[in-house]
């Protein structure tokens, strides 16, 4: 196998390990905006005898809330993947 290919194969290998490592952290990330969102409609819906204008704007603010949180934790594991790239590719230069 030439030098070059080898190259290729270990940077191939290495961006399959971050990206596997993302999708991890995204699926993490997705679950605790989901939970973040759940603990905020459940008291909602527990409250239901309200009027169901006030259930509504409490059920968007937390699904605003749980986007939120996946938002932020996917945008960090996202900086960290280009990162591991970008390491990745100054340590071979």
């Amino acid at each position: 196998m030439s030098k070059a290919s080898e190259e290729f194969s270990s940077f191939v290998g290495g961006l399959k390990q971050e990206f596997d490592q993302f999708s991890a952290k995204f699926a993490a990330a997705v679950k605790e905006g989901a939970e973040a969102a759940g603990e905020q409609i459940m008291p909602s819906v527990e409250e239901f005898s309200r009027p169901s204008s006030v259930f509504a704007e409490k059920f968007a603010a937390a699904v605003k809330g749980g986007a939120t949180v996946a938002g932020g934790q996917i945008m960090a594991a996202g900086m960290e993947f280009v990162q591991a790239l970008i390491a990745s590719k100054t340590k071979k230069q």
